[in-house]
């Protein structure tokens, strides 16, 4: 099976249906779902939820999405390696190479994410959940 890293705003477009970027984010949750591929986050993909979602939806909603994420992806821990990569790595978004670090780590095929763009420095191919459903199902 596939494995899949989960950027953090494909899980905040479901979550909070953003309009437009909705539909395929969610479809891409739900091949995950049906076991068509094997979803992992970061465990910096936890407190940006809630970060985020606690202002948008509430603190109660806020803390049920970081249950259906747990459900949905496995986690990848964030250790002093991932850490130590993103630091001296070339990437300009110290988040964006957590994340890229952790996808390494757990050795995942592709990283679906807004802003495939964010990880043109890296040697995992990222998508958008469009360019995902295309190539991949």
């Amino acid at each position: 099976m596939k494995k899949i890293f989960i950027d953090t705003n494909i899980l905040i477009d479901v979550f909070t249906q953003r309009e437009d970027l909705y539909i395929n984010s969610a479809k891409v949750l739900s091949a995950i779902n049906k076991g068509k591929f094997k979803g992992f986050v970061s465990a910096l993909t936890y407190p940006n939820i809630y970060y985020i979602l606690r202002k948008v939806l509430g603190k109660e909603k806020a803390i049920e999405t970081l249950e259906k994420t747990k459900t949905i992806c496995d986690t990848v821990p964030l250790d002093i390696k991932c850490i130590e990569l993103a630091i001296v790595s070339a990437f300009s978004n110290f988040e964006d190479a957590i994340q890229y670090y952790s996808a390494v780590s757990s050795n995942c095929v592709c990283i679906v994410t807004r802003n495939p763009k964010h990880f043109k420095k890296g040697e995992i191919s990222a998508f958008n959940p469009d360019e995902f459903l295309s190539i991949y199902t």
